[in-house]
């Protein structure tokens, strides 16, 4: 019987051996090397994170992470947004948080599990 690797686990296996990783790293600092990142509160209930710019030509990617959320979370939402950015940026130029895409090939919930189980691959501190 076959084991199927999931995506996401192949994902997070390949960027922890790409950047020659060990568990806890600072998750700040390999998203700086794609992206640019910003901490600050977001105003709107449920929105703890956001990526934009994934597919505009010229623009670095931007994710931003809800500093009003609790520590252990931020780093989460931070590895999800790691996730889209890896997995879902030929997908759509943007994605909030909690479901609104710009795209209407994004509204299906298995990018938001996906991007969910890259995070849960340890992409994270602790």
């Amino acid at each position: 019987m076959e084991i199927k690797i999931l995506p996401e686990v192949k994902l997070a296996r390949k960027i922890i051996h790409k950047h020659s990783l060990e568990i806890p790293f600072d998750i700040d600092s390999l998203v700086k090397e794609y992206a640019d990142l910003i901490y600050k509160p977001i105003p709107v209930s449920g929105i703890d994170g956001v990526s934009l710019n994934l597919k505009t030509p010229g623009k670095k990617p931007l994710i931003i992470v809800n500093s009003s959320l609790q520590k252990q979370r931020q780093f989460f939402t931070l590895a999800h947004e790691l996730g889209h950015f890896f997995m879902h940026k030929n997908k759509s130029e943007y994605f909030i948080d909690g479901g609104i895409y710009r795209d209407e090939d994004c509204k299906d919930s298995s990018i938001e599990i996906e991007a969910n189980g890259t995070a849960k691959q340890r992409l994270i501190c602790s």
